[in-house]
This record gives structure tokens, C-alpha cells and sequence, in this order.
């Protein structure tokens, strides 16, 4: 019996070394062109993509077969894998590993575990999964510490980019009009894995300070980000930077791009924070 073995999916955000880590790309499809996430195509390379022109950017999981063929590739040296992925309600890749691993049963104990998240929060489910591995514990030892780090995982967004969000249904027509008309920016929540419109405001001033009292509420931050489309801050951003970095001096927020399943949910103009509190 080998170590644990731990698969992701190109969505989650890992900084440095991934060893211990098989990472799964999506496939961007720009027309009829197919590019690997992070492979073939730049993170930069696919937001430029989405606001060309929207409509002809898809953002596909990777296909039962590829997780079949990772997972007989894994089974070859280990009889436990651990398989963690992008929120389920956000995106259909969680099926298909759930697919693949019904077809490999008795060649390994494969757990898929819906992360509930993206980007950074299921890039620090990777990379923990992936360390303790290292140190040899079993799968469900991993399985229970993933499960308590998923509950302390929180992502918040704002964005004014109503089109988008009409177009994903999280607007009807009449509200992304209305929305438009009255200058709304609404605050979005990842609720259980579902991104959720919760409350609206009206200037970027007023998302800034949602977001920031967002993050406010939480005594033990052990790590958070800013997500947004561009790597360098925009007056909103350092508005925000500034208030963060007065209340929480002990915890660095880089700016990271967030990622291409997110951008295909509320476009490519959204800013938002995700929080990992102490367990």
C-alpha cells in the first residue's frame, strides 16, 4: 500500500510546489479552438479571450476518460486516492470523477470529495491533502481534515457586470435592467458550493466596504486573497488592501486572478476575497 495519492482540477490555485499533487486541466474552447487550462493558455491569455467576445469562450471539465486514465495511472502505486474538485454546483467536473471512479472500483478506494470552493480554497485543500500524504496518513484521516477545512472556507464577490450574471441566471432580464439603470453592483456569496446574490449596493465604495466587513467578522484568519482579473490593484483594490491590512497586520492578501470556472459565472470584471479561518 503507497501513500495517499491526491488529484485536482485546474481551478484551484496553488503557489510553488505540487508535488504530491496531480492536477487535471479543464479545457478552454475559444471558437473552435481547444486549449489546456494553465498548459496551452495563460490565465491572462483566457480573460483577454472573455472580453472579446463572451459568447464564444466555454469552460469545459475534464472528461470521465481523463480522470479514468489518471486514476488506473495512480492505482499502479497506491491503493488509496483522494480526488478534490471545484464546487460541484459550479461546474461538472465533480461528476465526472465521480463517473470515472465507478469504473475503476476494486482497483483502488477512491474518495471524491466536492471541495465546495475554487481557487484558493480548494488550491489549500490540494496542498494539505497533498502534506499530509507526505506524512503518511490514510485516506480517511485526510478525508476528515478536508472536510473541517471546507467548513472554514468563505468567498465573497461584487461585480457590476449584470450581463453576466442575467446571462447565468442569477438575474432575471428585469433585474439585470433595473440593475443597470440604478448603477446596482450586487454582493455574491458562495453558499454550500453555490454562488448566491444576496444583497446589492450602489457604488464601488459601498461593494468595497461589503467586502471588507465580510472579512472583518472572522478573530482567526490563517489565509485570504483578493480575486480579480488583473494581478495589479485598481483604486477599489487598494481601498480596500489599505482596510484590511490596518485590521489583520499579521496576514498577507495577495491579488490573485480567479479562475476561469468563476469568470464563466460572473464575467470577467468581478473583485472579490476568500478567507481560510482557522480550523
Amino acid at each position: 500500500m503507497g501513500r495517499v495519492a491526491v488529484v485536482t482540477d485546474s481551478m484551484a490555485y496553488i503557489e510553488g510546489n505540487k508535488t504530491g499533487i496531480t492536477v487535471l486541466p479543464f479545457t478552454i474552447q475559444i471558437g473552435e479552438k481547444r486549449y489546456r487550462d494553465g498548459i496551452d493558455i495563460t490565465r491572462e491569455e483566457f480573460f483577454q479571450a472573455l472580453e472579446r467576445d463572451y459568447a464564444s469562450v466555454s469552460v469545459l471539465p475534464p472528461e470521465v476518460e481523463q480522470f479514468q486514465r489518471v486514476y488506473t495511472q495512480l492505482s499502479a502505486r497506491t491503493d488509496q486516492i483522494l480526488s478534490i474538485h471545484v464546487s460541484g454546483k459550479l461546474s461538472h467536473a465533480l461528476a465526472n470523477a465521480q463517473r470515472a471512479s465507478r469504473n475503476v472500483l476494486g482497483r483502488a478506494e477512491i474518495v471524491v470529495l466536492d471541495s465546495l470552493s475554487s481557487s484558493l480554497g480548494l488550491g489549500i485543500l490540494a496542498t494539505h491533502a497533498a502534506r499530509m500524504a507526505a506524512q503518511g496518513a490514510r485516506l480517511d484521516e485526510i478525508v476528515r481534515a478536508m472536510r473541517k477545512i471546507i467548513a472554514h472556507l468563505y468567498m465573497v464577490f461584487y461585480t457590476a457586470d449584470l450581463e453576466s450574471l442575467q446571462r447565468n441566471r442569477y438575474l432575471t432580464a428585469s433585474q439585470a435592467l433595473l440593475g443597470s439603470l440604478l448603477n446596482i453592483k450586487p454582493i455574491l456569496f458562495l453558499e454550500d458550493g453555490r454562488l448566491m446574490a444576496l444583497e446589492k449596493v450602489r457604488t464601488h465604495e459601498k461593494a468595497v466596504e461589503k467586502l471588507y466587513e465580510f472579512v472583518a467578522e472572522f478573530s482567526d484568519v490563517k489565509q485570504a486573497a483578493i480575486l480579480q482579473r488583473h494581478l495589479t490593484p485598481n483604486q477599489e483594490t487598494k481601498m480596500l488592501l489599505a482596510r484590511l491590512e490596518a485590521t489583520f497586520s499579521s496576514v498577507s492578501f495577495p491579488i490573485i486572478q480567479y479562475d476561469p470556472v468563476l469568470a464563466s459565472h460572473l464575467g470577467p470584471a468581478a473583485t472579490g476575497v476568500v478567507v481560510y479561518e482557522e480550523a
